[in-house]
């Protein structure tokens, strides 16, 4: 039986993040000013190194730290090359077009591997249905619908590029849709495999939970639900993070959030 389906917020970074810029402009003048005259190649490293360290304290995630340190150095990198306004324009439309919205979500786009995904394929259970959620161009959808496992391959990607590269892609081995996953409906499957970020992790498994069957399978790339023990983990390469986490939905007991009716996995 269907359910309204749940959006999940997860909270932006983008104000700390602008905050932290703001600052770092601000102490990188005053090095500037007490240290004149200085270089722009000088300014924009001193403002760079100042917005790590003020997002540092407003604890963002680690991929924004890198993003602080380098911006403005990028900037006085790319005002060196002399390049046509165009490019910068093409440039930004590219990436808005491949990242965006991953402000809102805290999602990057990620690429599983032929290793994760040949472990992935080793967890399926038979005419299981099937979901990978933020599916980006596809990758693992392939493999999935190519290996003739399970009943039902679908996937769902927001961003308008990847999007579209997987739908191309799908030559009927698959299904893809151009949704926010906050918004998928994730009791229609039996696997749901995931690869997004740390922070998305607590706000996925309140909606796994909410929403999955009981005996249906959560299946994480890299990343694991904080404060909860997953029922398999299965390694997929040499790092401590190239391990594949494996939650099983159970059925509710008294004080937990109410999931649906249980539904084995389809047989024919």
């Amino acid at each position: 039986m269907a359910t309204a389906r749940s959006h999940f917020p997860v909270h932006s970074e983008l104000p700390s993040a602008l905050a932290a810029q703001a600052a770092g402009v601000a102490i990188s003048a005053l090095a500037g000013y007490a240290l004149a005259p200085v270089s722009p190649l000088f300014m924009a490293l001193a403002q760079a190194v100042a917005a790590a360290s003020i997002a540092r304290l407003l604890r963002q995630p680690a991929w924004w730290l890198i993003l602080h340190l380098s911006f403005a150095p990028a900037i006085i990198a790319a005002l060196a090359l002399h390049l046509d306004p165009l490019w910068y324009l093409g440039a930004f439309v590219l990436l808005a077009l491949t990242y965006g919205g991953v402000h809102r979500s805290r999602v990057p786009l990620y690429f599983s591997g032929a290793a994760a995904t040949n472990v992935l394929l080793g967890l399926l259970p038979p005419k299981a249905r099937f979901l990978d959620l933020g599916c980006g161009i596809g990758s693992v959808l392939n493999r999935v619908g190519r290996s003739g496992i399970v009943a039902q391959s679908d996937g769902v990607e927001a961003a308008l590029l990847p999007w579209l590269i997987a739908r191309l892609r799908a030559r009927g081995r698959y299904r893809v849709r151009r949704e926010d996953l906050w918004h998928t409906d994730l009791g229609r499957y039996d696997v749901v495999y995931a690869y997004l970020s740390p922070a998305a992790m607590p706000a996925l498994w309140t909606k796994a939970i909410r929403e999955m069957n009981p005996g249906s399978l959560l299946i994480s790339n890299s990343f694991p639900v904080p404060q909860k023990r997953a029922d398999e983990v299965r390694a997929w390469g040499a790092g401590a993070a190239d391990v594949l986490y494996v939650y099983k939905l159970l059925p509710p007991v008294v004080g937990e959030i109410p999931t649906r009716a249980s539904v084995k996995f389809r047989t024919n």
